[in-house]
């Protein structure tokens, strides 16, 4: 397990889209991420707009993103997790992360 001090290294990109297809680039701070096998399977955020809003979204492996429906609008990662898990000096990506507010 990892954890991340600084809350810099936990911010990430999702696109929030509208049932009429609108899109919305929100940041969101990872509180876990779950990966097993070298890929990530789940990831909780805690979504700056709603503010304060936690969320769990799954990994999607045929567009490598996490996806989830939240309310009335459907959330996709824009990040790339790879370069993520490589910044963030990981080694291996069989891990389990998590911020240390997380609880």
């Amino acid at each position: 397990m990892k954890n991340f001090k600084n809350l810099e290294e936990r911010i990430i990109k999702f696109k929030r889209i509208s049932s009429d297809g609108e899109e919305v680039n929100r940041e969101a701070e990872i509180r876990r991420m779950i990966s097993e096998g070298g890929e990530p399977r789940s990831i909780t955020v805690r979504l700056a707009n709603p503010v304060n809003t936690m969320a769990d979204f799954d990994f999607d492996m045929a567009t490598q993103q996490f996806k989830g429906e939240r309310g009335e609008y459907t959330w996709i990662s824009d990040f790339d997790w790879r370069e993520y898990m490589r910044l963030n000096d990981f080694g291996t990506t069989d891990r389990y992360i998590k911020s240390p507010k997380y609880k």
